[in-house]
């Protein structure tokens, strides 16, 4: 998990493993597009732009050591990384709800403000 701006700059950086079932949730204070690279990342990746409503809305690949920016023109609270394919092994798409305990939370923090 990686939810302080240290964690955001290094992310996956470096590694060169990861289990199958093992990924990377970046938990932002706010939703708003976001912006990553895989500089530095040498495992291909697919990124998981989630919203404030734990809702998919965007999905990516990531190319090892790349500087392109990846950056869909969505809003998001959290960006998951897993392994490439992954997503769709699990099938996972846009639109689906993601549960995990520090989505959950915002999740049900968003629909009290309401």
């Amino acid at each position: 998990m990686a939810d302080e701006p240290a964690e955001w700059q290094r992310g996956l950086m470096f590694r060169t493993t990861m289990a199958d079932d093992h990924g990377m949730l970046f938990v932002f204070e706010d939703s708003q597009p976001r912006r990553f690279t895989m500089q530095n990342t040498s495992i291909p990746l697919d990124l998981l732009f989630v919203g404030e409503d734990g809702k998919v809305r965007a999905i990516e690949k990531g190319q090892p050591f790349s500087t392109i920016p990846i950056s869909p023109r969505v809003d998001a609270h959290f960006v998951l990384e897993l392994k490439a394919g992954t997503a769709q092994t699990a099938g996972i798409q846009i639109g689906e709800r993601l549960r995990h305990p520090l989505i959950d939370t915002v999740v049900n923090h968003s629909r009290r403000r309401v």
